[in-house]
């Protein structure tokens, strides 16, 4: 039933979706993996480490190998 017109209304699993996820939300219901435990893809500081040194060694014999050519 429309809750202002009292009259039937059609379903709408659009707003249906949207409604269920707000009020998950608003309860702290969460459906995947638990918010904030993403671990993958990031390394640790020893491997940001050698990749930084990795990428400033290639810049400076970039840069050398190009300053000996002026």
């Amino acid at each position: 039933m429309h809750p202002t017109m009292g009259t039937w209304m059609m379903y709408s699993a659009m707003s249906d979706m949207a409604m269920m996820s707000m009020l998950m939300n608003r309860g702290g219901y969460y459906y995947g993996g638990a918010p904030g435990t993403y671990h993958g893809g990031g390394g640790n500081f020893f491997t940001g480490m050698i990749l930084i040194l990795l990428i400033v060694g290639l810049m400076w014999v970039l840069l050398g190998s190009a300053s000996r050519r002026y």
